[in-house]
C-alpha cells in the first residue's frame, strides 16, 4: 500500500484517476502510484527500482488521460537537481525520457497549459551557490507524446 507521507495527487483529465509520489519526503526513494476511481484500487506502477539509483521522481503530471511526465532529482542532498523529463504510457507500460538539462542546470518550474509544457530552467554557477541565468523553453505536448 502507498507510504503515509504521499505527494499531493495529480487528477487525471478524465476526472477518474490520481497519480502522485509515495513516499515523497526528503532523501526517501518515492515511487509513482495510481488511484483508479472506476475500479477503486490503488497500484504502485513505478518502483524506485525503475530509475536510476541516484535519483527519485520529483513531481508528476497528466500530459492526457493515459501518458504522466515525470520529473526526477537527486535522491540525496540538497543542491537542486530536477534535470530529467520521462514520460510513461499507463497503455504500454513505458517509461521515456525525453528531456534533460545540462549537470549545472534545474527546471524550476514545469507548467502544462493546454497543449502546451513551459519549462523554467535556472543555469547555476559550477559550485551551485549563484543563478547565473534563467531561461524559460516551451514544447507542444504532442512531442512529448512521440
Amino acid at each position: 500500500m502507498a507510504s503515509a507521507f504521499p505527494s499531493k495527487p495529480m487528477v487525471s483529465p478524465d476526472g477518474l484517476k490520481l497519480a502522485f509520489i509515495a513516499p515523497f519526503e526528503f532523501e526517501l526513494s518515492g515511487e509513482i502510484w495510481l488511484y483508479d476511481h472506476t475500479r477503486n484500487n490503488t497500484n504502485k506502477i513505478l518502483s524506485s527500482d525503475d530509475f536510476p539509483s541516484d535519483l527519485s521522481p520529483k513531481r508528476v503530471y497528466w500530459l492526457d488521460d493515459a501518458h504522466l511526465l515525470i520529473s526526477t532529482g537527486n535522491k540525496y542532498g540538497t543542491i537542486p537537481s530536477t534535470r530529467q523529463l520521462f514520460v510513461y504510457s499507463l497503455n504500454s507500460e513505458n517509461m521515456q525520457e525525453k528531456y534533460a538539462v545540462q549537470e549545472t542546470q534545474h527546471i524550476a518550474s514545469i507548467t502544462l497549459q493546454e497543449a502546451l509544457i513551459q519549462l523554467k530552467i535556472e543555469t547555476y554557477d559550477n559550485n551551485f551557490m549563484e543563478i547565473t541565468g534563467t531561461q524559460n523553453v516551451n514544447f507542444p505536448v504532442s512531442k512529448f507524446l512521440e
